[in-house]
């Protein structure tokens, strides 16, 4: 099957690796989680595995704390998503362990006082034909103006809504990363080292990402892509 075409199928010891596929549903925006108590084990994943990494949310079945939902990173808990807002998460945990299957995201670990851990998620199952790359950065993608008209009439013939999001595909061209689009090739990422970029090429992984179209008033369109690096 695919890289692009994951389906959730076969159970996987979740690893602290980003270089996963994640079982829940990926989002523009971190959801934040208490790890005040735990940055003793965030400082020591940080320097083993860097900040960013896949987490495993379980939920807490006993005790006082029964329904809170714990952060794991490698088997060291390194937050809490408190019971009044962990709701969504609870349920959609359990749909996933019925299926036999953990459930993943990507996560930034924080290593300042506070010791937050910033969620890429939402509560909800990864779908099978979303991107690989975590949407984490807004990267500014060069769009020749002939192509930046193209996309904008291709948006519902040139009428609202005035934001969408596609599915793009990356890969290196000479000293650039290009951007594509159902096949097409628009523009190029600034230049700019993305050293994740090339460690999921070297790990067999899709350049999948997010894909973000914004029209600007009296302005040509402007594309984003969501990436990993900064």
């Amino acid at each position: 099957m695919p890289l692009s075409r994951r389906k959730l199928s076969s159970p996987q010891p979740p690893g602290a690796s980003w270089l996963a596929w994640p079982t829940l549903q990926e989002s523009l925006s971190a959801f934040p989680a208490f790890g005040g108590s735990f940055c003793h084990e965030t400082r020591h994943l940080v320097h083993q595995y860097g900040p960013l990494v896949t987490a495993e949310l379980r939920i807490q079945t006993t005790g006082e704390l029964a329904g809170e939902v714990r952060v794991f990173v490698a088997g060291l808990q390194v937050a809490t998503i408190p019971y009044d807002t962990a709701g969504p998460f609870r349920d959609v945990i359990d749909k996933l362990h019925r299926r036999g299957l953990p459930a993943t995201c990507r996560a930034e670990l924080d290593v300042d006082a506070e010791g937050h851990v910033f969620l890429h998620t939402k509560p909800a199952v990864r779908g099978a034909v979303e991107p690989f790359l975590p949407p984490i950065n807004a990267r500014a993608v060069d769009l020749p103006r002939r192509r930046s008209e193209m996309l904008d009439r291709s948006l519902n013939g040139g009428a609202p809504p005035p934001r969408a999001e596609r599915t793009a595909l990356l890969s290196s061209e000479a000293d650039y990363w290009t951007l594509s689009l159902d096949g097409q090739r628009l523009g190029f990422l600034e230049s700019h080292p993305y050293p994740r970029l090339q460690e999921a090429v070297a790990h067999g992984f899709p350049l999948t990402c997010y894909a973000t179209l914004e029209r600007v008033p009296d302005g040509p369109l402007r594309v984003n892509a969501a990436l990993p690096d900064s």
